[in-house]
């Protein structure tokens, strides 16, 4: 199973799935400091949305 950020992989399992595989696909839109960005600054609202998800199998 790999995961992709803008066309770049950024995770995979390196196991894959089986044929009877099922999942609930969950988007999180959190905005904290992480990993890949610095933590957001001041008191202005942030906004922030997922153009589209795609999933193959």
């Amino acid at each position: 199973m790999d995961w992709y950020v803008n066309g770049v992989k950024v995770f995979s399992d390196g196991k894959g799935v089986g044929a009877n595989f099922s999942a609930y696909l969950i988007l999180n839109l959190s905005v904290c400091a992480g990993k890949y960005h610095p933590a957001p600054q001041g008191n202005t609202p942030i906004t922030f949305a997922a153009d589209y998800v795609r999933v193959y199998r």
